[in-house]
């Protein structure tokens, strides 16, 4: 298993994209620092994309927890990177994928304009996209982003996968921490098809990065806990599953 907790790499020991492209046909997962992502160094719109989960309402299918919040969007990707925008916002996994909520059809709000429209959100894509084309070829996908921040205090630790060690139902999954403030905990693992943890590994940096084949690896995430009790703590991560649509 590779212990991983440590900061992000340094974009001096950047990795070629055909060797991080190698290693995940090999292994069906993969770290991605920063600086590998194709996001210019724009630190206004870093900014504006980060307020944006100031704004997340309470996830309310959690019944009894107020210590997490989401807000999810829907895009058409189109085999050419073409990026559209939809109005759905429905999440729906079997109970077989997910013990807990599976099986539920949930409406979560959608995420706001200053989010959909961040050129951060577009270059994100559009990195994604060309990755998964020098994977699988062109395909055109559905895109849904979950928007998620999940909080702990002295009275709970914070779940950020509350149904424990799972697969979500999807083809790609790609993982991107946006901030930690006053937490310790929260190391990403990292599972095979044999329940053997092949990866932990703490995300410290912004947009510090985990793509995972979701169809192959399963992936959880240790309890949260605040470093000083006295003061808000919480974890920002930016989810995005990729489906080829067929």
């Amino acid at each position: 298993m590779e212990n991983e907790i440590f900061p992000g790499e340094s974009c001096a020991l950047a990795t070629p994209v055909s060797d991080r492209l190698a290693l995940f046909r090999e292994r069906h997962f993969i770290y991605f620092p920063a600086c590998e992502l194709g996001v210019g160094n724009n630190a206004v719109a870093e900014e504006a994309l980060v307020s944006t989960w100031e704004n997340l309402p309470v996830d309310k299918y959690l019944q009894g927890s107020r210590l997490r919040r989401r807000r999810i969007c829907k895009f058409d990707l189109s085999q050419q990177g073409e990026i559209t925008p939809l109005q759905d916002c429905h999440f729906f996994q079997s109970s077989q994928v997910n013990g807990l909520l599976g099986g539920i059809e949930r409406l979560y709000p959608r995420s706001e304009n200053d989010f959909i429209s961040s050129s951060v959100v577009q270059q994100l894509l559009a990195h994604h996209h060309a990755l998964l084309t020098r994977l699988v070829g062109n395909q055109r996908w559905l895109v849904t982003c979950h928007q998620l921040r999940v909080c702990c205090d002295a009275q709970q630790a914070g779940l950020a996968a509350p149904e424990g060690r799972h697969s979500d139902g999807h083809d790609y999954i790609f993982q991107h921490l946006i901030q930690r403030s006053n937490v310790l905990g929260g190391a990403s693992e990292v599972y095979d098809r044999d329940g053997r943890q092949v990866l932990t590994r703490v995300l410290q940096g912004f947009l510090d990065t985990l793509l995972l084949d979701d169809r192959m690896m399963q992936h959880d995430v240790t309890p949260l806990y605040p470093d000083d009790p006295l003061r808000a703590a919480f974890r920002d991560m930016l989810i995005i599953d990729f489906d080829q649509i067929r």
